[in-house]
C-alpha cells in the first residue's frame, strides 16, 4: 500500500553498522513469520508482519537521508530498535527514534537488545529506559526474544506467540529432516547397488568402506542418516567377503607374488591377480587369453 506516493511500512527497522547482520536475520524472521487468519478467536490480530523497512535497502541515493526517513517512519506502524553499545552511539539510530517520537507513535517502539548488560549501556538516549524489549541473552535465546517483539506488536501475550512459535519451528524442522532422509535414503540405496558389483568383482574392502559411508554412526540419533535395510544387508555381506589380512597360497611350481607401489601381484595357474592394499580393489588377468591376443 501507499500513502500520498509514499509506500506505507508495518515495522522499520533501526540499527547501528556494528549491528547489520542482526538486523538482515531481523529482517528475515519479520518477513516471513506468518499467524493463522483466527488467532485465538480474534479477527483484529494481523497474519503477517510484511511490510519491513531496512534503511540500508530502501534508501534512494542522492535524496537527503532525513528527508527519506521522516517520510519512511511517517508511514510507518511500529519501530523496532536492534540495541547494542553500538547502537547506544550512534547518532542515525537515536535520530530515528526521536523523529518516530515526535510523530507520536513512542508508545510504538520496540527494542530488541542483542548485547549489553542494561538499557544504560544499550539503549540509544531517545529511548526509554522502562521500554521491555526482547533480549536474545536474558530470553535464553534470539527466538524466544523476537516473540517477545512480536508479542508486543501484535497486542497479544507472549506465552500464546511463543507457543505457536515453537510448534511452527518444531513442524518446519520435521519437514526438513523428512526432505533430508529421503535424499540419505536413495544415496544409501545407490551406494550399496555400487558396493554388490564391488563384491561381485572381488573388491570387499572397497565395497565396505563405500556403505560405511551409507549406514549412520548411531541409528537412535534423530539428526544422523537413517538406516536403510539394503546398506545394511550389504554391508554384512562386504564383512563376510572381505578380510584385513592377505593370506597368499605360494605354490613352490606354479605361483609367485610380487609387491610393487603398495599394489600385490599373484600369479597362480596363469591368473594374475592386482591386488590394491590401500582401496581394496582387486583385479584378475587370465595369461592364455593374453597370450592369444599376442598371437593375432
Amino acid at each position: 500500500r501507499s500513502m500520498g506516493g509514499q509506500k506505507e511500512y508495518f515495522v522499520f527497522i533501526s540499527y547501528s553498522n556494528t549491528d547489520k547482520e542482526w538486523a538482515e536475520w531481523l529482517l528475515d524472521e519479520l518477513e516471513h513469520y506468518k499467524l493463522p487468519a483466527t488467532f485465538d478467536g480474534r479477527n483484529d490480530v494481523r497474519d503477517n508482519l510484511r511490510e519491513v523497512f531496512r534503511d540500508r535497502d530502501e534508501l534512494s541515493a542522492g535524496y537527503d537521508w532525513d528527508e527519506q526517513v521522516e517520510r519512511a517512519l511517517a508511514s510507518t506502524s511500529n519501530l523496532v530498535v536492534v540495541c547494542s553499545p553500538s547502537a547506544a552511539q550512534s547518532d542515525a539510530v537515536n535520530r530515528e527514534i526521536e523523529i518516530f517520537i515526535k510523530q507520536g507513535k513512542g508508545n510504538r517502539i520496540f527494542p530488541f537488545i542483542v548485547s549489553g548488560d542494561s538499557p544504560k549501556e544499550c539503549f540509544p538516549p531517545a529511548l526509554s529506559h522502562k521500554k521491555i524489549g526482547g533480549d536474545i541473552n536474558k530470553d535464553g535465546s534470539c527466538n524466544k526474544a523476537f516473540a517477545k517483539v512480536v508479542a508486543g506488536i501484535l497486542g497479544v501475550s507472549f506465552d500464546s506467540i511463543w507457543q505457536r512459535y515453537e510448534q511452527e519451528k518444531a513442524r518446519k524442522e520435521k519437514e526438513l529432516r523428512e526432505q533430508r532422509n529421503k535424499l540419505y535414503r536413495v544415496q544409501s540405496r545407490l551406494m550399496a547397488e555400487k558396493a554388490q558389483q564391488m563384491i561381485e568383482e572381488g573388491n570387499g574392502l572397497r565395497a565396505t568402506l563405500v556403505l560405511m559411508n551409507a549406514l549412520p554412526e548411531r541409528i537412535d540419533d534423530p539428526e544422523d542418516k537413517p538406516l536403510v535395510a539394503e546398506a545394511e544387508r550389504m554391508f554384512r555381506r562386504a564383512m563376510g567377503e572381505k578380510s584385513a589380512v592377505i593370506w597368499i597360497d605360494i605354490h613352490p611350481y606354479n605361483s609367485d607374488y610380487y609387491i610393487s607401489n603398495r599394489v600385490l601381484m599373484t600369479h597362480r595357474n596363469d591368473i594374475v591377480s592386482f591386488f590394491n592394499i590401500d582401496t581394496g580393489d582387486c583385479t584378475k588377468m587370465d595369461l592364455n587369453i593374453i597370450n592369444l591376443n599376442c598371437r593375432r
